[in-house]
């Protein structure tokens, strides 16, 4: 999927799951009546350069045995977080910019991911929540 505007989904803007794999770039994805990207049950997404914005839920939501590379996003203005992550797969969060969600990324016990690089800002509940038992590894993030 590429340059494309998903707006005002009547569930999530983009619902990937059963093992599949997608490429989203250059995408305007929001106001979608749940998160705007839910990946789930093993699927494998990138997501480059897009706009996730002013959904109801999570701007990305991460399930478990998924996997995923999201790099220089913006991802501001959901109302839950911008990134929740429920994975042990070990995904790449890199250079996005996530402010005025409610969390800007969440961390469930025992996810695995590496998220680098970041700017957080004006999220209203924080920059990061994360539990005890997890294995992110945090470098080189900027939290405004």
């Amino acid at each position: 999927v590429r340059s494309s505007r998903i707006l005002q989904g009547g569930q999530s803007g983009v619902s990937i799951s059963n093992y599949s794999t997608i490429q989203i770039e250059e995408c305007h994805i929001s106001y979608n009546t749940l998160s705007g990207v839910e990946v789930k049950q093993g699927a494998d997404i990138t997501i480059h350069w897009c706009q996730i914005q002013f959904n109801s839920q999570h701007g990305i939501l991460l399930g478990e045995k998924s996997k995923g590379l999201i790099v220089g996003c913006e991802i501001n203005n959901n109302n839950l977080c911008g990134i929740e992550l429920r994975s042990d797969e070990e995904p790449l969060i890199s250079h996005n910019r996530l402010e005025y969600n409610q969390v800007g990324l969440k961390v469930l016990e025992n996810t695995r991911a590496k998220v680098e690089e970041n700017r957080f800002a004006k999220n209203e509940k924080g920059a990061i929540l994360k539990p005890f038992l997890c294995k992110v590894i945090f470098k080189g993030n900027e939290i405004a």
